[in-house]
């Protein structure tokens, strides 16, 4: 997985939205790519989808969801209400008996190639590239000061840590406090080279029964970016929800970052 994004979603959960290029892999053989659970989507989620210019996958969505699919005319691969969902999403059997049925439902890198075949949904899009990466070989020294402990604190039930280490040079995932998040499908321990926080705007919908959240994910905030046990403060900002993601120094330049996922 190329970028992992964590957003807030009702209940005080986050939910992850991955993106990657290589959702097959290199050689061709999909025996590991394995993607899930798949959950429902939200309008905010569909937006920084669109900052990438991905094909969606998602389980459903709420009626907001669907609205904005609707008006932007979004491909969108539904393992819900695709009619098609059988030829490519399917349940886990050990993750339905652990973790619950909403919880269990998964496809592959042959499954997606599957479905967009059937649905002809574009596979070979023009992707939007966010993040400007210093040359091959060297690295960015961030002068905000020191952070090889993060703590994001989304809730009373999902606090995340992304401990730094210096001898893989990658910051480690742990969730709900001190959880190592695992990787299912090989053991690792998930870990990445760059941390991006983006602060945006969070509310309750006014009426929605199932308390859902309308996060700003268009216009422009504050946030982070944490690298190498560094950090440096950060701008993001957004045209609307089909443009792309402008990451910048305080200075108004466009933000280098080191190279990895």
């Amino acid at each position: 997985m190329d970028i992992l994004v964590e957003m807030m979603a009702e209940g005080g959960i986050t939910r992850l939205i991955g993106i990657t290029n290589d959702y097959i892999g290199a050689d061709g053989n999909a025996t590991l790519d394995v993607y899930g659970p798949i959950r429902s989507t939200r309008p905010y989620m569909i937006s920084i989808a669109q900052a990438f210019n991905t094909l969606m996958i998602g389980a459903g969505g709420s009626p907001q969801a669907y609205e904005m699919i609707k008006n932007l005319g979004l491909q969108y691969m539904d393992g819900v209400n695709d009619r098609y969902a059988g030829q490519g999403f399917y349940r886990d059997v050990e993750r339905n008996s652990t973790d619950g049925y909403e919880h269990s439902l998964m496809i592959t890198g042959k499954g997606i190639a599957k479905l967009a075949d059937v649905n002809s949904y574009s596979l070979n899009g023009n992707n939007k590239n966010a993040f400007n990466f210093i040359d091959e070989g060297k690295s960015m020294y961030l002068s905000g000061g020191a952070a090889t402990h993060v703590i994001l604190k989304y809730s009373l039930y999902q606090q995340v840590q992304l401990v730094y280490s210096a001898s893989s040079g990658t910051y480690y995932r742990y969730q709900h406090g001190d959880v190592p998040h695992l990787d299912a499908e090989n053991g690792e321990q998930l870990n990445f080279r760059n941390v991006l926080i983006l602060f945006a705007d969070t509310r309750n919908i006014e009426g929605d029964t199932e308390g859902r959240l309308n996060v700003t994910v268009t216009g422009s905030g504050d946030g982070y970016y944490v690298s190498d046990g560094r950090y440096v403060p950060i701008r993001w900002s957004r045209a609307n929800d089909t443009a792309e993601l402008v990451i910048s120094g305080m200075g108004g330049e466009r933000l280098t970052i080191n190279r990895g996922k």
